[in-house]
């Protein structure tokens, strides 16, 4: 069982439409939004991983970082960890990369990619692993200088989707693939309480499908569009109680990793110090 394969597109999905920061992140950020929030993934009804999103606001920019590593079974099959981080600028509300690093480990392998933003250019990134020239062309014939890394994609999606809830595609670049978040609204639901789960309440429940578009390898890429990776996820509609910002934050989602179905479920959520569920704005 190959868990670091098979939930790497369930973590982009989970983590979509993330704005937030963890209370062990040791920034502050001054007439700004923070929010924690922590998910399980489970499968069987064992939780297999972790993830931590974490991100800081500020009226001049913005700091994000992502981790994910394996917790309890999942530590017997795989011992793959990933780690990336964001930061930019706001301009004119839209959030702007200026430089992103994603670093992912499984047994003695290690890789690392670091991206920069030159004015007016595509994304600069430096590889400490190799690609194909073929691989290499594709990604570099799609890529233009507006083209985000994926925590940034999520934060734009975050901050400007409240009103019109999954209603957009987001493509984004992790400095050697290129992919789409394709977002369709289903309904309006409702969260029940479970054991696990921190967030109970009304939510937009959504579709998101992972369509790789450059980078990937020939066999992968045919994999992914003859069977694309499909998530159901359900938005918490959340207000911010020192800006006042409204925010898209995924407290649920569903998914197949191989055969086996998982499910991910916040399991902490707050924003700017109170409960995430005290703050929802869909029961107005």
């Amino acid at each position: 069982m190959r868990l670091h394969l098979q939930f790497r597109p369930a973590l982009l999905a989970a983590t979509v439409a993330l704005a937030c920061i963890s209370s062990s992140l040791p920034v502050q950020a001054e007439d700004g939004d923070t929010l924690s929030l922590s998910y399980g993934i489970y499968v069987g009804g064992n939780r297999v991983y972790r993830i931590n999103y974490t991100a800081a606001l500020t009226p001049d920019g913005y700091k994000t970082s992502v981790t994910m590593s394996p917790k309890g079974l999942g530590k017997v099959f795989a011992d793959f960890k990933l780690r990336m981080t964001a930061a930019g600028v706001l301009a004119g509300g839209e959030p702007q990369p200026v430089d992103f690093t994603m670093e992912s480990s499984r047994d003695d392998d290690h890789k690392k990619v670091s991206m920069s933003w030159p004015a007016d250019e595509i994304p600069k990134a430096d590889r400490s692993f190799e690609m194909s020239e073929d691989r290499a062309a594709a990604v570099h014939q799609v890529l233009d200088s507006e083209m985000p890394d994926p925590l940034t994609a999520v934060l734009r999606h975050a901050l400007h989707s409240a009103d019109k809830p999954c209603t957009r595609t987001l493509r984004s670049y992790n400095g050697a693939e290129v992919y789409d978040l394709v977002f369709t609204f289903l309904e309006h639901d409702e969260i029940g309480s479970s054991k696990n789960a921190i967030y109970s309440g009304p939510a937009y429940k959504c579709r998101v499908v992972f369509v790789p578009i450059a980078g990937y390898s020939e066999k992968r890429m045919r994999k992914h569009l003859n069977d694309p990776p499909t998530y159901t996820l359900w938005f918490a509609n959340v207000i911010s109680p020192t800006t006042a910002t409204k925010f898209l934050v995924p407290v649920q989602a569903l998914g197949k990793a191989g055969k086996r179905t998982f499910k991910i479920i916040a399991s902490e959520a707050e924003m700017s110090g109170r409960p995430l569920t005290a703050l929802s704005q869909l029961q107005d």
